[in-house]
């Protein structure tokens, strides 16, 4: 019998929940029609790449924000840190890791569902994932601040996707764009094309290779409070839990790495139930200490 019977109720249903994601973030379909949604809910980004241009989007993109903060140095002449944004992703990663990137996350969605087409499969070097950090410093970072544009922006296959694409085809000013997006916007669809069939082939690659809220949360995600366990004495080490493992990692290593979804995949091949979520074990023993401190000074 599992050890979480809602946990693995909704990993049954994770694509449902990701879906579900998507039009949430993206409720403002008339947008299409009327131009890009302006609300106040705009002041406030999402918790993973969904691109603010995109006409439905009802929140900010945290790539987007994040960026645009540093151009404003061309602007004021002063470095202004994105303190909010910044540390409302860094709060969620220390709290819960990546779980918005296994569940939440639309085009980590798409990347899944096109990796499940029957196809021949290539496994990514885990040093090659370490690449993420330096797409977070030169493009999130420094090129914002050197030139004053968000080049991330500029070149991201979600916003192709979600803005781009729809944007040029249809809408209030899709005639007027058309003429606009010249060679930049070729540019950005290749790239996209190139993810979407390097996702046919390899396991999530653009969250793995060049997210920087990937970046962002694997950095700090490898002291998050919630984490996938292994039960040692359950265990018969059979390997089922790697073979199914988007980043392609025995358990114990891809939890430490940071890198880990929480998307739910090994708990549902383990047949041992030896997997399971539970809380950082790091956690827990300060927490002990904590309380004996507070304890022996109530005491005294």
């Amino acid at each position: 019998m599992h050890r979480n019977r809602i946990a693995s109720f909704l990993i049954k249903i994770r694509t449902f929940i990701g879906l579900s994601s998507f039009f949430a973030f993206n409720s403002y379909l008339k947008g299409f029609g009327t131009g890009i949604f302006t609300g106040q809910s705009k002041r406030f980004c999402a918790p993973f790449i969904n691109c603010h241009s995109c006409p439905s989007a009802t929140f900010a993109c945290p790539v987007g924000l994040t960026q645009h903060f540093f151009t404003y140095r061309h602007l004021t002449g002063q470095m202004v840190i994105p303190k909010l944004s910044l540390g409302f992703l860094i709060l969620i990663s220390l709290v819960m890791g990546k779980i918005f990137c296994g569940w939440l996350c639309p085009f980590g969605l798409i990347q899944t569902l096109l990796y499940k087409i029957k196809s021949f499969k290539i496994r990514i070097p885990h040093p090659l994932t370490h690449m993420k950090y330096a797409v977070f410093a030169f493009f999130i970072i420094f090129l914002p601040l050197y030139t004053g544009e968000p080049w991330f922006c500029k070149l991201c296959p979600v916003g192709s996707l979600e803005a781009g694409v729809p944007l040029v085809s249809f809408g209030a000013a899709s005639l007027a764009l058309r003429e606009i997006a010249q060679a930049l916007f070729s540019l950005k669809l290749s790239i996209l094309l190139v993810f979407l069939f390097m996702s046919v082939h390899t396991q999530r690659p653009f969250c793995r290779l060049f997210c920087p809220i990937g970046a962002l949360y694997s950095f700090f995600g490898r002291f998050s409070l919630i984490r996938v366990k292994l039960d040692t004495d359950a265990c018969i080490s059979c390997g089922l839990c790697e073979k199914v493992c988007p980043i392609e990692l025995p358990i114990d290593r891809a939890v430490k790495s940071g890198n880990c979804f929480l998307c739910g995949e090994c708990l549902r091949s383990c047949h041992k139930n030896a997997l399971y979520y539970g809380l950082n074990d790091d956690v827990k023993i300060l927490k002990d200490k904590f309380s004996k401190l507070f304890l022996s000074k109530s005491i005294e």
